[in-house]
């Protein structure tokens, strides 16, 4: 009876042994399919880098910096340049025509508003000064510059006046006398407060 057995026995350890082996290499296999695969080190084409924005930056339009990011700011400089230069002939005509106060009211006219750009304010301002020191009856001009001149020649008149040059503060003060004299302090205050009309 043993001998009888001892095959069968055999041939169970043999099974057991082949499953257990099978179940471990199973096992092992199994580990490694659920582990998470490592991945590659990324590469980028030098192009893809240099596309990429630098999010330190803020964006621009059309990536440019500086005024040369809005091209119709410095058309409108230049508009307002070109303008001022057709002001300043006009106004040299009326004054060889002795019109010296339709050469200040056109002066006065078209002052660059809102502008923060020197040159424009500049121009504008040597225009103004051509026509105002071109005044000699400061009374006679007053009975024919409308009193919608009045604030913005308030405005120049200070300008005038911090400039330190002599004949020009000479003549900003007697225009400014009179100016009072005519519209009291209420022309002061709004020429000061005028934000719009840039002097």
């Amino acid at each position: 009876m043993i001998h009888a057995w001892r095959p069968q026995m055999i041939s169970l350890q043999f099974l057991l042994v082949l499953v257990l082996r099978c179940s471990q290499s199973t096992r092992a296999s199994l580990s490694t399919c659920t582990a998470e695969p490592t991945p590659p080190p990324r590469t980028e084409h030098p192009a893809q880098t240099r596309s990429r924005p630098d999010p330190r930056v803020l964006p621009v339009a059309g990536g440019m910096a500086s005024s040369a990011a809005y091209p119709d700011a410095d058309e409108n400089l230049e508009a307002i340049i070109t303008r001022i230069e057709q002001k300043s002939r006009k106004i040299e005509t009326l004054l060889k025509q002795s019109k010296p106060v339709e050469a200040l009211k056109t002066a006065l006219e078209g002052s660059p508003l809102k502008t923060r750009d020197e040159r424009c304010k500049s121009a504008n301002w040597i225009v103004v000064h051509r026509a105002m020191m071109a005044i000699r009856d400061v009374d006679g001009m007053f009975n024919s510059l409308d009193p919608e001149y009045y604030d913005i020649l308030m405005k120049y008149l200070y300008r005038g006046l911090s400039t330190g040059d002599r004949p020009t503060c000479d003549q900003c003060l007697k225009i400014h006398e009179k100016l009072t004299e005519k519209t009291g302090l209420g022309c002061i205050l709004r020429s000061l407060a005028d934000t719009v009309n840039t002097v």
